[in-house]
């Protein structure tokens, strides 16, 4: 923590906005943290539902399926942007937690400054990359050019995105995840009426929902922006300040890159195993999309909990509460359970009905209750990796995680397909890898967490709180 201490001052403005996670009720501060994260993340699927529901219906399925090929490619870009931008959070943690106003304000002014810079590269490398990106992934010609339309625009206005997930990013650091929400849900509503305006009254074809999706985006960056700059509390943005401080810059790519470098992998990963499912047909595609579909709101409160002990963990990192840290993750840890055997349950339970959702042939039904029963089995066990992750990267190692998580999810998961394959043509054998790499990676991570916590900071010592 040494290198924490160099902006070290004393705090003087007074916060109302901010959460202190290094005082008072673990359980309440992770609860009071997360819920407006939760809600987020549903409103954000519900935009992209929406989203989703108005090109199907009101254009066609072409355009339909040129949104949906540009899933993996615009993950593939920002994805790595994002998890600098996660690095760039646990850093103003720790300085928050450590009562360190200088080393925050140091921390966002970089971060602003930063963002503005691979802003303009992320716009023109996914403009220029995007035709040969979608030809390497064998989009059908009939959609190329609609998904062409699509991400040029959407490229265009990327900015905007990536401009609100580090400022939202900032926020979430210092305790305030409602202020993000709130912009969110605005910019939602406004995304969805303008998907109708544009698509269903001007017919603006699959352009209208790159332009709606660009002016909501442009939105929220506009009122977290206001936020930043109007604030009187540690983050405040001031324009005269925005540079690049390299020492800063170190400690967020030093905490954001085996993040970044998790997406990009997973994300190539996860098109190189796609080719294992495809070769049993159009109704198991269907059966996993709608899976995916489900299994992503589904894990919605664990991904909610797992940025929430991220944050709760950095600020006591700071503070140098490590036992506070190590309760905080029992207890994160005890409530995950709860949480994934409810969802578990019901998951197991009602398949065919969720599925039935998305399409109603039967053969499609029956595969996608297949993948969605398989992922209830293992669905406490992928509660471990999100709260240990979230812990790992609050105490400044967020290395281990991403190592496991490939090895187990990206490695294993590979060579379990490459290896079934030669022996059987079973669709069990390749439908269970999901499951299977998530089981191996997040067994080991537990079993590393204790390790390392034991080592770096020796045994648990009870705290009053």
């Amino acid at each position: 923590m040494s290198e924490l201490k160099k902006f070290k001052t004393d705090r003087s403005l007074k916060k109302s906005s901010t959460l202190d996670m290094t005082e008072g009720n673990i359980l309440k501060l992770i609860l009071v943290y997360s819920l407006p994260l939760l809600l987020g993340n549903l409103f954000q699927n519900l935009y992209n539902t929406v989203d989703s529901l108005v090109v199907g219906n009101f254009i066609g399925k072409n355009s339909l399926a040129a949104i949906g090929s540009t899933a993996s490619l615009i993950h593939l870009l920002v994805g790595f942007f994002n998890g600098f931008s996660t690095g760039g959070t646990i850093v103003v943690s720790q300085f928050f937690g450590a009562k360190d106003d200088a080393g925050v304000q140091k921390t966002v002014h970089t971060m602003v400054a930063a963002t503005l810079i691979v802003g303009i590269i992320l716009a023109g490398a996914g403009i220029l990359l995007s035709p040969f990106l979608l030809r390497m992934m064998r989009v059908p010609p009939e959609v190329t050019k609609e998904a062409l339309t699509y991400l040029a625009i959407y490229f265009s206005g990327i900015i905007f995105l990536i401009f609100y997930n580090m400022a939202s990013g900032i926020l979430r650091a210092v305790g305030d995840s409602k202020n993000p929400l709130i912009y969110l849900i605005i910019s939602s509503l406004l995304n969805i009426a303008l998907d109708v305006i544009f698509i269903v009254v001007f017919k603006m074809g699959i352009g209208g929902a790159a332009v709606a999706t660009v002016i909501s985006q442009a939105l929220s960056s506009i009122l977290i922006l206001i936020r930043l700059i109007s604030s009187r509390e540690c983050y405040r943005l001031e324009w005269k300040r925005i540079k690049i401080d390299f020492y800063i810059l170190k400690q967020i790519i030093r905490y954001g890159f085996p993040g970044a470098l998790q997406m990009t992998i997973f994300s190539f990963s996860n098109m190189f195993a796609q080719r294992y499912i495809n070769i049993f047909g159009a109704d198991v595609i269907a059966g996993q999309a709608a899976f995916q579909k489900i299994d992503s709101l589904a894990l919605l409160p664990l991904i909610s909990l797992g940025v929430g002990i991220t944050t709760y963990a950095s600020q006591n990192y700071g503070a140098g509460k490590i036992s506070r840290v190590r309760i905080g993750n029992e207890i994160a840890m005890w409530l995950s359970v709860l949480i994934t055997v409810v969802i578990g349950v019901t998951l197991a339970i009602f398949a065919p009905q969720l599925c039935r959702l998305f399409n109603n042939d039967e053969n499609v039904i029956r595969y996608g209750s297949f993948f969605v029963r398989t992922a209830s089995c293992v669905c406490m066990i992928r509660s471990i990796n999100e709260v240990y992750t979230g812990t790992l990267n609050g105490v400044g190692n967020p290395k281990a995680p991403v190592i496991i998580k490939l090895g187990g999810f990206v490695v294993f998961r590979q060579l379990w397909l490459f290896v079934v394959t030669r022996f059987s043509d079973s669709f069990f054998l390749v439908g269970i890898s999901f499951a299977v790499g998530w089981a191996v990676g997040n067994i080991v991570i537990a079993f590393y967490y204790y390790w390392y916590m034991n080592k770096r900071f020796g045994k648990l010592k009870k705290i009053s709180d």
